[in-house]
């Protein structure tokens, strides 16, 4: 049994492995970063090993072997590109995630920015809080920041010696090409285009270009030069760090084209693999199954489709927001390792401030990807249809398969629809913890769910490392913990060890937590179990009067363990002073929660389609508990929905993203309610 899961497994990590092997070929599976059509085909290489369908693992590891063998017969081609966030070409110059070189930024292949089909300028490194945070009124505009870039690279002129005419073109920056270092032409800002000739000998000869954008300056630009009467960029000829033999140069082009050739070979495979099984799932395997699996195919499309727009674009997140400090840290994470000491030093940087989790993600997809954010966006788009994927599971597991199907109609509405202008939906364009938080919290409640009724121990574990994981994208999961293993215990009272899987989750969530609060001690020095913005956010959300006392932290015993911060003494203080004003400012943020925005926010009014959720699950969750023998499981994604609600209401439900994770957990008793309202109908129909 074991065999027939391995080897589908093995062989997809085989095919990965040729996928993600960093070499330069021609053909589209260049390696690192993956580009689209790789992210594409490396989806399809595990869509196909979930089937075994994939060819073996032996035929894979050939493939792998010539690809890197082909690393020691491919020359990189491409210009050195040193990258400063000045127009003054000021050392120090900026780094990139995937060129580690100390004197270097990347190497760019074509010299050809801004404008339809092509790359912007990669200039990715803006997006650091710690030295680009600009958003108060004087400051200058992020999105259009100074800049200068020094490329270089050599070319080999095969013909006579000749004139060849060169070209720069660009809307605001300052240009120069230089040929063997003497300058042949300048473009100044505002020019738009200059060209002149130089004397281009036969041999190698030395390219130089520079370019320097100044506040505010447009950052398209093109360097090219003229061939056969029509203009070429710099690059397409190719272009090498240094110049190389006549031999070299020939082992160089044939791989080249042996890369090609395994790159198509490869892509039609997979492309008449995945046709082959679409075709064979509709007629062979359990209708549910056949959906399943040709609804993740069609995800993938849909994704790929979805983040495409996204390949080759700079984004600048905006200052003083969220999205640019979780941009900061993965950037950090790929440059300078996991501890994440953001320019500190091992026990004097700072602990977790931000919820840990989703940098890691950002990082990991940054480094698969690339800096731009078509990685980014693809994956949180696929995380999206998991999240529906686990709704139906819940919906199918507690419910029935009716229940089930209209929760995917529940999903699908709720998930990919603007409705009342709160939608889950654009959240895949968006540098979100949320982004992972949501499908994590469902994939943790669909292992809770599995653990109720499972005889062994492997469920705890699985539900541990899902629950640890949540916790750490969300702190507040911790009410959850707290108030789940009740529930399991009762619903695994008639098995013969109901609570050993149970303990077992605890511990292993509590061990994955843990990773957090070592990091934490190792980067600081101090114990921060996970996050240091609760006290922020508790005050933010419990700001009292100004009639409120506030007592040192020796006046009382509670403090010294609890209170010591002043933000959450202050909170502290203000439900034991004004109890009723508390209890009223809790309401107010519980009715903003279910939908009245009014009494929190004035002016905000009120959102139909949360109110229209969360009453229809209230209603199904009165239908579904009928059934007294599964009332415990039934009701355990209520519980994780509760604790979601609590701990909002308890902070600060300033985001209508802070709110909508609590009504994914109520989807399948909203699918409950609308099976009964449709039954009839349903069953006249049939």
């Amino acid at each position: 049994m074991r065999s027939h899961i391995i080897t589908p497994v093995l062989s997809a990590l085989w095919w990965t492995i040729y996928l993600v092997v960093p070499v330069a070929g021609w053909g589209f599976c260049d390696g690192l970063p993956l580009a689209p059509l790789e992210a594409a085909a490396l989806a399809g290489v595990w869509w196909l090993g979930a089937f075994k369908l994939l060819p073996g693992t032996r035929v894979a590891a050939v493939a792998v072997a010539i690809k890197l063998a082909a690393l020691f017969l491919i020359v990189p081609h491409g210009f050195a590109a040193t990258y400063y966030a000045n127009a003054a070409f000021a050392p120090p110059h900026e780094s990139a995630l995937h060129f580690r070189n100390s004197t270097l930024t990347r190497t760019d292949a074509l010299l050809a920015f801004g404008g339809p089909g092509r790359p912007d300028l990669p200039l990715h490194f803006f997006n650091d809080f710690t030295r680009f945070n600009f958003y108060q009124r004087g400051d200058p505009d992020r999105r259009s920041l100074p800049f200068s870039v020094a490329w270089q690279g050599f070319v080999l002129v095969e013909d006579g010696e000749r004139e060849q005419a060169f070209y720069l073109t660009g809307s605001a920056v300052a240009a120069e090409l230089l040929l063997d270092g003497s300058s042949v032409l300048r473009l100044n800002p505002g020019a738009g285009s200059v060209s002149a000739a130089a004397f281009y000998p036969k041999g190698w000869r030395r390219l130089e270009v520079r370019v320097a954008g100044q506040q505010g300056a447009a950052r398209d630009f093109e360097a090219g030069m003229v061939t056969a009467g029509q203009d070429a960029p710099l690059g397409q000829v190719p272009v090498f760090a240094a110049p190389i033999t006549r031999l070299a140069m020939r082992v160089d082009r044939a791989a080249r084209v042996l890369s090609v050739t395994g790159d198509a070979a490869l892509l039609l495979l997979l492309t008449g693999l995945c046709v082959r099984r679409a075709r064979h799932l509709v007629v062979s395997i359990p209708a549910r199954h056949a959906v399943l699996a040709l609804g993740w195919f069609a995800a993938v499309g849909e994704a790929l489709w979805y983040a495409w727009p996204f390949a080759g674009r700079v984004v600048i997140q905006l200052g003083g927001d969220d999205p640019l400090t979780y941009e900061t840290q993965a950037r950090d994470i790929v440059l300078n390792g996991p501890l994440m000491l953001m320019g500190g030093t091992a026990g004097h940087a700072e602990a977790f401030y931000y919820q840990p989790l989703y940098s890691y993600v950002l990082a990991l997809m940054h480094g698969l990807f690339g800096e731009d954010l078509f990685g980014v966006v693809f994956v949180q788009r696929l995380l999206l249809f998991a999240t529906l994927i686990c709704v139906w599971w819940l919906s199918d597991r507690l419910f029935g398969a009716r229940t089930a199907r209209c929760s995917l109609a529940v999903a699908l509405v709720f998930l990919y629809l603007v409705v009342d202008q709160l939608s889950v939906e654009p959240w895949a364009r968006r540098l979100w913890t949320e982004t992972v938080f949501v499908p994590l919290i469902a994939a943790w409640t669909c292992a809770v769910v599995a653990v109720a009724a499972s005889p062994g121990l492997r469920a705890g574990v699985i539900a541990g490392l899902a629950g640890g994981l949540a916790v750490l994208s969300r702190s507040t999961v911790v009410l959850a913990l707290a108030i789940v293993p009740l529930l399991l215990a009762a619903a695994r009272r008639r098995l013969r060890h109901p609570w050993q899987p149970v303990a077992l989750m605890i511990v292993t969530a509590g061990a994955v937590v843990s990773m957090a609060t070592v990091r934490n001690w190792v980067a600081s020095g101090t114990f921060v179990p996970l996050t240091t913005s609760f006290a922020v956010n508790l005050y933010l959300g419990n700001t009292p009067p100004g009639s409120v006392p506030v007592h040192a932290v020796t006046e009382h015993r509670f403090y010294e363990w609890f209170a010591r911060d002043d933000r959450t003494r202050i909170a502290v203080e203000f439900a034991r002073h004004e109890p009723r004003e508390f209890a009223r400012n809790l309401g107010r943020k519980a009715l903003y929660a279910l939908g009245f925005f009014e009494p929190l926010v004035t002016g905000a009014g009120v959102s139909v389609a949360l109110m229209v959720t969360w009453i229809a699950a209230l209603a199904g969750v009165i239908i579904g508990l009928r059934d007294a023998e599964a009332w415990a499981a039934r009701l355990l994604p209520l519980a994780v929905s509760a604790s979601l609600f609590a701990a909002v209401v308890l902070i600060f439900p300033s985001h209508a993203r802070l709110i909508l994770p609590i009504y994914v957990m109520l989807l399948p008793y909203a699918a409950v309610t609308l099976e009964r309202v449709t039954r009839p109908w349903f069953a006249s129909w049939s």
